[in-house]
């Protein structure tokens, strides 16, 4: 702990230091002068998008909502559904412009090719031809073609395709496709329309294969057929199914996570508002549910459509639902209630000091533009002009390699937060993406549950079980990833991005598929049988050398998960060779220190999670201690009112003694059989230690 703490001071300082050196030196592009002296470090374009238009955004969320809960009250939630599509098309006309036209286009062309899978899913034998009815034939037999599962095959490449071709006309003005069209072109909007492009995908293909969903399992209850009400699994998605897989590879409610085989445990997120569940169907009462305005009103619901987070078509209309229930009359009033009021303060505080922090980040630390603008190689490359004083040291490649992600895990918590809590307010739940801090992570298939979280549960219910799940793990890795990289630019930095990411985790899911298995083999030996039915276990985070051992591997993939970072995001493939260069060839002995750093960290990762294990077992402890002084206090008063009695009828204060007597005994009998039983187990505990 007091190393960790150390470093980061160390990189703190030296991070300032340098900073302030190179902006006062230099005038970089994307650094700002801001109060007091300070420069800003406003080079991302996305956070600085963002921050000039957030007092706008404010303003149009908060009417949003404030309108919302006005027109749920009085015209209910067929009234409500009206208002968020109106309001919609407002929002995106005025962030899109003129070319708000195309993203409608795609939602409209989603929407039509969505019902005709589902219709085409429900046919289960050949058409037969009727007399004089030959078109209609034709019609059915072409239904017939893309049935399931075809049609969810239909469905993602013609989705997707229709994506591509909106990128293909990406800076593509209006007066290149028609003359008149021109006047379009003065009207471009607030944002670029191509950026919601990407959201607008994931919500036309959660609400294309969750009603294929409705329709198979409509059709499967009244006709008795084949049970196909997942189209996309070939079988139910039961909660059974989600909930095995919700151990590899998604965040549960609350943002716990636990790994089936007893490898990686994370802490809780202490975050009350953070609990959303992932429905298994939707909840559908009728056909307005899966209607055209309850399908516009999903993809261009205002306070998720810029960032997100991502919510699935069933649980946005299951939210829909719950929340109109609370808000409908007469209990509703225009003031949230104390238990709202209780979850989103909190949650608004710990934005508000998030924002602050990130603020104070990119005036002290410019590393962002030290990285988009390659300066550190150029630095290196003018050591003999008078940029000398300014070459960097192995510390300033290391210090620009964590301030970054630091600040991206800043920069995304806050965007997202922001959409989040407008939309909690709202009564419309969605998970939270950042649930935990990035620093909090030693291996990668924990950083990616806990890094854009919502979009993490869209892959595993759209793609990863669909493909055959933990069936195929290392095989699907590759194709999700490379899924994600796409969705989000083609761009080959994130290609690259994708590629070191499997790459560490293809062999951290073989490592934990074989240490796995030897622990289960180990709990379950024949000494060990006749404790699994008291529900205990052995964890090996009671033997030292395999904690050790996994800190090595937790070191090597914090290594791996930076660079996969710095090369996606920040300085691609061929910056990626400066650092690299620098700080494992040029500087091996500041290399091994950093890696001790991390070794550290890890193991105080460790410490900190078995503190958080034990805590919740000691609660569980003082729980049992509670009932058992429960008894006792319930026999005790069960004597005093037996003795009260006999008092009463005169037997005296002996005779009411030996009432009283008895239940004592008892009581005592019974927690002393307690502690004999507690002291046992201890026993056999301590026994079992001796002998591995």
């Amino acid at each position: 702990s007091r190393l960790r703490r150390e470093a980061q001071v160390v990189i703190l300082v030296e991070g300032i230091r340098f900073s302030k050196q190179l902006s006062s030196s230099l005038s970089i592009r994307g650094i700002y002068p801001s109060f007091f002296g300070f420069k800003n470090d406003l080079s991302d374009p996305q956070w600085r998008e963002f921050r000039s238009s957030l007092p706008l955004l404010t303003g149009a969320m908060a009417t949003f909502v404030l309108l919302s809960k006005w027109v749920t009250q009085s015209y209910g939630f067929l009234g409500r559904r009206r208002y968020q599509v109106a309001v919609g098309m407002i929002f995106i006309g005025v962030l899109h412009g003129a070319h708000s036209l195309i993203v409608l286009l795609l939602a409209l062309g989603g929407y039509h090719l969505a019902r005709f899978a589902a219709s085409a899913s429900t046919l289960t034998r050949t058409p037969i031809r009727a007399a004089g009815s030959t078109h209609e034939h034709k019609c059915n037999r072409f239904r017939y073609f893309f049935r399931w599962p075809r049609s969810v095959w239909l469905v993602w490449l013609l989705d997707c395709g229709f994506v591509l071709w909106a990128r293909s006309l990406q800076g593509t003005p209006f007066t290149r496709l028609s003359p008149s069209l021109g006047f379009l072109d003065q009207h471009a909007g607030l944002l670029r329309w191509h950026v919601g492009v990407n959201f607008l995908l994931l919500r036309v293909l959660s609400y294309s294969l969750d009603i294929q969903r409705v329709t198979c399992r409509v059709e499967t209850e009244v006709g008795g057929g084949e049970d196909r009400s997942d189209p996309a699994t070939g079988g139910k998605l039961n909660r059974q199914d989600l909930n095995a897989v919700s151990d590899d590879t998604v965040t549960s409610d609350n943002g716990i996570s636990s790994n089936n085989n007893g490898i990686s445990h994370s802490m809780n997120s202490n975050n009350g508002a953070n609990h959303v569940h992932m429905t298994t169907e939707c909840d559908v009462a009728n056909a307005d549910d899966i209607s055209l305005m309850a399908y516009l009103s999903y993809v261009l619901y205002p306070p998720l459509y810029i960032a997100g987070p991502i919510t699935c078509f069933s649980d946005f209309l299951t939210s829909q639902k719950k929340s109109e229930s609370s808000l409908s009359p007469p209990s509703s009033t225009h003031t949230p209630s104390p238990a709202a009021a209780a979850t989103l303060l909190p949650y608004l505080l710990r934005l508000l000091l998030q924002l602050a922090l990130l603020e104070v980040t990119t005036h002290l630390l410019h590393f962002n533009a030290v990285c988009r603008w390659r300066l550190l190689p150029y630095l290196e490359a003018h050591s003999t002009t008078s940029l000398a004083p300014l070459q960097p040291r192995p510390i300033d490649y290391a210090a620009a390699a964590y301030w970054v992600v630091v600040f991206m895990w800043l920069k995304f918590s806050v965007m997202w937060r922001f959409f989040r809590f407008f939309s909690l307010c709202d009564g419309t739940n969605c998970p939270e993406n950042l649930p935990r801090c990035v620093m909090h992570n030693y291996d990668v298939e924990g950083f990616w549950r806990h890094w854009h979280v919502s979009f993490n549960r869209w892959l595993v219910r759209y793609l990863y079980i669909p493909l055959g799940g933990r069936n195929h793990k290392i095989l699907l890795a590759w194709i999700v990833f490379l899924f994600v990289a796409l969705w989000h630019e083609i761009e080959i930095q994130l290609v690259g991005w994708a590629v070191i990411t499997v790459l560490a985790f293809t062999p951290e899911l073989a490592v934990k598929k074989w240490v796995g298995s030897w622990l289960r083999r180990r709990r379950l030996d024949k000494k060990e049988k006749e404790k699994e039915k008291e529900k205990e276990s052995w964890s090996w985070r009671k033997e030292r050398g395999l904690r050790y051992l996994f800190g090595i591997g937790g070191t090597i993939n914090a290594v791996l998960l930076f660079a996969a970072n710095m090369v996606g995001f920040v300085a691609g493939v061929d910056g990626i060779g400066a650092f690299v260069e620098k700080i494992l060839h040029q500087s091996p002995w500041f290399t091994v220190k950093v890696l001790v750093v991390l070794f550290s960290a890890i193991q105080l990762l460790f410490s900190i999670e078995d503190l958080q294990m034990g805590l919740s077992s000691e609660a569980v402890d003082q729980e049992g201690e509670g009932r058992g002084a429960g008894e006792e206090k319930r026999s005790a008063e069960k004597g005093s009112a037996e003795e009260g009695r006999g008092e009463r009828e005169g037997e005296g204060k002996g005779e009411s003694g030996e009432g009283k007597e008895p239940c004592n005994i008892e009581a005592k009998e019974k927690e002393k059989r307690r502690r004999s039983e507690e002291n046992n187990r201890k026993g056999e505990k301590d026994d079992e230690g001796k002998t591995k």
